[in-house]
């Protein structure tokens, strides 16, 4: 990620030995894959290794010490598809010092791999400390968080529990958060309470603490915003009371009387200034931002050296470039000769009034030529000489450095003013970029006393200098007071006698003020007086001094209210207060008093005095800075002890559209960094993608089957050749160029490119993009139709919400389910917008439409009755918890008589085996009863060797074989949930016993055969895409059918081998009856284990492997419990079993095989994967799993469904 953080120094040590921080995290760089390897969350200290590091490291959680103490979980973390909770919790008074940092993920506690140099007791760690903090940077090595987080809770002084930020939403799936030792299975997804409950909570334990916060991390204008405490700000915040609170102006007709807060001390009150902007001007820059915009409207660049909207002299020329930042105005002049070239170009302000104040921004983004803009009363296009006709002001600095220009003026008279863009003619160059232009009028700030007090009348501010309301600021209402420190303040001429000359004993002045500098003198923040600060006049003051703040009564005896050296923080919001509280003075820092004076004199304050902010007396002194609310109250100490205010965090770097609607309320698809070719590079949340040579792509993080879907694709430079969007399905080997079934607009062509079943045509369909241009797809899955548009037109005179002409009517023969798709085969950068990225990474401007169930905002209008692909659009999963229908369990065996329960319902399928010791597989179902198989051998089942009895939470063994109940030995039992007691079933050719689940898509039949091919019912009501046979009379071995494998192939869950022909299938079996043909012997006795797909619980497929620890990835749909993986073209490789109780973290290690008696692996050596939110991913290159250009088939069930998985 780009150098983006959020940064604080605390202006007050907090406890630095007891502390949590506790927040969600969306992880877009994976080290298992490529990225980097160190990522810092919460960091605080210097850039010389001074600090404490809360980080990502290797992909496991760490925290490092400046003591040397490092604490690192075994668990690593790398599932991007969704979101996880994550807590450091830190008590170093504790005596075990295993329990002096503990870590948390989803609400439980992680497992700790090392602890070198455990954290001594008592002692102090950095958090809390002075130094500066960071959220999302590890500064010593300047490596940055690559991820999402959002509701950040620091508490100072508490060591909280997980069931303070969040619970187990009981029925949405399950986790597995056991030992290898012992099962624990936490009920539903971990959800987040309430910010208001949460908070709530930690005030009733003992409150937030000195350096305590709480971002919600949701604010694109300011994504540090603090609302552990209600903020204090003279106008209510307009989404302050939203569930997840924001800053901001709120709405109002009224310039925002009717939002005032309420205030205590309203009768006191003789100044409110909160710094809001109350101007409504629109940008008088119609066209600032230049931005995706087609022919006819305004700032097209028409490729002629004119850009709609814009002038240009007659040796000028206007370009809309693509750089680093994103679309820009280009200004060029064809020569770099001195004294010969002045090209510029120019746009209408309209009429400006005199007198008035205008703000004008811009971005000067460098060039090789010098800028030299300025506001004129003529557009100066028959000007080419360098000189200006109409000068009002020139704004910037002659200069070819990129700069960010604010500049107030005031136009001289009421005409028609243009803003020129002009180059210099010094030889320098010959062009020049600019970008965010903005001219607005802007009116001096308003105070709001009177219509607190509701009496008296408000005072008028008068600006002097460049002081103004500057907007698009990270404060409390995106607008503050803004001053350059040159001569500039607003001021208020004191009436004689007026009641602010301060003269009770009495009073209080604030005001919140963010520093943009460091300062060795003086400079103020609020002056009222008659004269200097010399000892001669009488005057009061808020100021800066060197590293000090200070409230100063001056009169012939000075009175200090000083703060400790390297109180004063620039680059961030401070709140501070002076109070005279009879003969005391003191001072608040962000709540907290730092000094404490006592005099008995009050100043010589007389008329004929003014009252600044921003400056000293005549301008003196002024302030290099912003301030906001400015108050001052008389006759009241409105602050008798220590208060709360917002700790606000200030971003540094972070652009807007980093704030998006993907949070852990509601998951968006992103592109997908475990399924992408190995030469593109992923960014802006997995949102960009840069392609290299050769075919380089990537595919989203959420399958799908059914459902309408809609997103947009930006082109963010000329596409390359081959240039796809669209979809493929999830069978594919990559989302390089290895397809079954693929449907494609090739954007660089206009053609639309696809097919089914590795059979592809490229067609004529509709036009070619450009660099810029926007690509909308709507797949109807419902109804096996996709369209594309291109700049919000739908080629071909295609109608997604009618379903017409559409570019492809998909085929799924397979039951397929797909993903969302781009790929390139030369280097070509293009954006993704699936509801989260409305700006396409800031590339243009944010588009507005919603789909029909508000979710998400798209650049183009979404067609009717199709949705943004994220969680809250997801249909509702079949099986709302996997764990009603599957579960894993362990027990010790004890030789004897031993009741197994806690699986949750009356198991019909149980599979047995010893993790510990060297005994075969025990098969057993409520058909055959007590008769025991085993998957490792072909001989027939036994009814007097390990027997069970099923009860209604799990079973009874009767027996103590060792197979099921070896004494000492670990055994882990997988049960699975039929229809209970056998009916039989006449839909095939012979009669059979079935127990049949169809909510979850697993039935036990039991049959004899004839001569011939018999067809057998399984009562599924659909196909079964794995069928597991074994003669329970004979020796017939494990045969097992596996539809992508085919239906003349067979594999043997009893033997290492790869497929086989085998024509006793006949055919795939049928939504009724499958078949088992001649090669089934007469009168041989039969049970099959019959699977169908369930979306969100089941996933029978194949994949194949790439032979790299940055292995295949397999979409499930789900989080899995349980997976079962098989080499299908090669001998000599076992069936690997891995399952998320076993080992409940990634990677997930521990392996058995069905066709071997062997005791369980657990350090990879056969097989290694990671149990991910939407599918499972090969971490080693074990040929069991993952050989080169192997296929391997695979059965999983799921632990949770996507739409309600966390992390993992």
């Amino acid at each position: 990620m780009a150098n983006e953080v959020l940064t604080r120094t605390p202006t007050s040590v907090g406890n630095r030995k007891k502390f949590t921080w506790a927040g969600w995290i969306k992880r877009n760089d994976i080290d298992g894959s490529g990225g980097n390897s160190y990522q810092g969350i919460f960091a605080v200290g210097t850039v010389d290794g001074s600090e404490d590091t809360f980080m990502f490291s290797s992909d496991q959680i760490r925290l490092r010490c400046e003591s040397g103490s490092d604490i690192t979980t075994s668990e690593q973390y790398r599932d991007p598809g969704n979101w996880m909770h994550v807590m450091m919790v830190v008590d170093t008074t504790l005596y075990d010092p295993d329990h002096r940092c503990i870590f948390y993920v989803n609400g439980v506690k992680s497992d700790v791999m090392s602890q070198e140099n455990d954290i001594t007791q008592n002692a102090d760690l950095r958090i809390n400390s002075a130094a500066k903090h960071y959220i999302g940077e590890f500064p010593r090595i300047n490596n940055h968080l690559d991820g999402q987080i959002y509701d950040v809770f620091l508490v100072d002084g508490q060591a909280l529990t997980p069931d303070v930020f969040g619970f187990y939403k009981d029925g949405d799936g399950y986790q597995s958060s056991g030992t290898t030792k012992a099962t624990d299975f936490r009920p539903g997804q971990w959800m987040p309470h309430a910010p208001s409950k949460i908070k709530k909570d930690i005030n009733r334990r003992g409150g937030f603490g000195v350096n305590g916060f709480y971002l919600p991390m949701n604010d694109s204008s300011n994504p540090g915003a603090d609302f552990h405490t209600t903020p204090n700000s003279i106008i209510k915040l307009k989404g302050e009371d939203l569930p997840q609170p924001r800053n901001g102006a709120p709405t109002t007709s009224d310039s925002y009387v009717s939002q005032l807060r309420s205030d205590p001390s309203a009768a006191n009150i003789l100044l409110a200034v909160p710094g809001i902007s109350t101007s409504t001007s629109a940008n008088l820059v119609t066209n600032g931002t230049f931005e995706t915009v087609v022919d006819g409207e305004t700032g097209y660049d028409n490729g002629d050296g004119t850009v709609d909207g814009w002038n240009k002299n007659s040796i000028g020329s206007l370009s809309i470039t693509n750089g680093t930042s994103g679309r820009a105005l280009r200004v060029s002049q064809p020569s770099a000769t001195a004294g010969v070239t002045y090209g510029q170009g120019s746009i209408s302000l309209g009429t400006l009034t005199s007198g008035k104040r205008y703000l004008l921004k811009y971005s000067g983004l460098g060039g090789t030529a010098k800028k030299y803009p300025a506001i004129c009363t003529n557009a100066n296009t028959s000007n080419t000489d360098g000189s200006f006709l109409g000068l009002v002001e020139q704004i910037g600095a002659y200069s070819t450095a990129a700069e960010e220009v604010q500049k107030y003026f005031e136009p001289s008279s009421t005409a028609e003013h243009w803003l020129v863009l002009q180059l210099g003619n010094d030889g320098s160059g010959t062009y020049h970029d600019f970008d965010n232009i903005v001219v607005k009028q802007e009116d001096a700030p308003r105070d709001y006393s009177a219509d607190i007090k509701g009496s008296g009348t408000n005072k008028t501010l008068t600006a002097n200098g460049n002081a103004g309301v500057g907007y698009e600021i990270p404060s409390y209402y995106g607008s503050a007071m803004t001053f350059d420190g040159s001569s500039d303040s607003f001021q208020y001429a004191v009436p004689n006698n007026d009641a602010l000359f301060l003269q009770n004993t009495s009073f209080t002045m604030e005001c919140w003020v963010y520093p943009n500098t460091s300062f060795t003198d003086d400079r103020y923040m609020i002056f009222l007086g008659n004269g200097s600060s010399s000892n001669s006049n009488g005057s009061y003051y808020l100021r800066i001094y060197d590293t000090y703040y200070q409230g100063i009564m001056v009169n012939s005896n000075n009175q200090y209210a000083t703060t400790s050296a390297n109180a004063y923080k620039s680059g961030q919001w401070t709140h501070v207060a002076y109070v005279r509280d009879g003969n005391e003075q003191r001072l608040y820092i962000n709540g907290v008093c730092e000094t404490v004076t006592t005099h008995s004199i009050l100043p010589n304050v007389n008329n004929s005095s003014t009252f600044y902010i921003g400056s000293a007396y005549g301008l003196n002194n002024s302030i290099n800075a912003q301030i906001q609310d400015v108050r001052i109250y008389d006759g009241v100490a409105k602050y008798k002890g220590g208060f709360d205010v917002p700790k606000p965090y200030t971003p540094e770097g972070i652009e807007e559209f980093r704030t998006v609607a993907d949070t852990c309320k509601n998951n968006f698809v992103t592109w997908n960094p475990l399924d992408k070719t190995s030469g593109g590079t992923l960014s802006n949340g997995n949102l960009t993608f840069v392609g290299g040579a050769g075919h380089h792509g990537s595919s989203g993080s959420i399958p799908f089957k059914t459902g309408k879907w809609y997103c947009e694709l930006r082109a963010d430079d000329a596409p390359a050749s081959n240039s796809y969007i669209g979809i493929m399905d999830t069978r594919s080997s990559g989302p390089a160029f290895s397809f079954e079934n693929f449907y494609a607009y090739q954007y660089n062509s206009g053609n639309k490119y696809g097919g089914e079943n590795g059979t592809y045509s490229e067609t004529s369909y509709g036009s070619a993009a450009s660099s810029g241009d926007i690509i909308g797809v709507a797949v109807d899955m419902d109804n096996k139709k996709i369209f594309f548009s291109l700049n919000g037109t739908w080629q071909n005179s295609s109608d997604p919400a009618a379903g017409t002409n559409q570019a492809f009517t998909i085929v799924t023969t397979q039951e397929e389910q797909y993903v969302l798709w781009s790929n390139t085969n030369a280097a070509h950068t293009r954006s993704a917008n699936f509801g989260q990225n409305p700006s396409f990474s800031g590339n243009t401007t944010a588009g507005t439409f919603t789909d029909g169930n508000g979710k998400g905002l798209f650049k183009y209008a979404v067609p009717s009755g199709f949705l943004a692909l994220c969680e809250d659009n997801l249909p509702a999963p079949t099986i709302a918890d996997p764990g009603d229908q599957f579960k894993c369990v362990f027990y010790e065996g004890n030789g004897s008589a031993l009741s197994v329960n806690g699986v949750g319902f009356q198991p019909d399928f149980v599979w047995i085996k010893s993790r510990t010791s060297s005994h075969g597989h025990g098969v057993f179902d409520v058909i055959r009863g007590i008769e025991r198989l085993d998957t490792t051998s072909t001989q027939e089942g036994r009814t007097n060797e390990g027997n069970i009895v099923i009860s209604s939470d799990g079973f009874d063994i009767t027996s103590s074989h060792p197979t099921i109940n070896n004494s000492g030995s670990d055994m882990v039992a997988w049960c699975w949930k039929a229809g209970g007691a056998p009916v039989s079933n006449g839909d095939g050719s012979i009669t059979t016993q079935v127990s049949a689940n169809q909510t979850s898509g697993f039935s036990i039949v039991t049959g004899t055969m004839t001569s011939g091919t018999d067809t057998l019912g399984h009562g599924l009501g659909k196909a079964p895409r794995m069928i597991i046979t074994k003669q329970t009379n004979g020796t017939t071995g494990w045969y097992t059918y596996v539809k992508d494998v085919g239906d003349d192939r067979t594999l043997r869950l009893d033997q290492d081998s790869g497929s086989s022909s085998f024509s006793h299938w006949v055919t795939h079996p049928t939504t009724s009856v499958f078949s088992m043909g001649s090669g089934f012997g007469s009168g041989e006795e039969y049970v099959a284990y019959c699977f169908a797909e369930i979306d969100g619980f089941s996933k029978i497929g194949i994949y194949t492997g790439n032979n790299d620890s940055d292995g295949t990835f397999v979409y499930c749909g789900f989080k899995p419990a349980w997976v079962l993986i098989k080499n299908a073209d090669q001998n000599g490789t076992y069936w690997t079993l891995f399952d998320s109780s076993r080992k409940s973290t990634n990677p997930v290690n521990h392996t058995l095989n069905p066709d071997r008696d062997a005791t369980e692996v657990t350090n990879g050596g056969n097989g290694q994967i990671d149990l991910v939110s939407n599918g499972f991913k090969c971490r080693n290159a074990d040929g069991g799993i993952n050989g080169n250009n192997i296929n391997y088939v695979y059965l999983a069930f799921a632990e949770s469904p996507i739409k309600t998985a966390n992390a993992k």
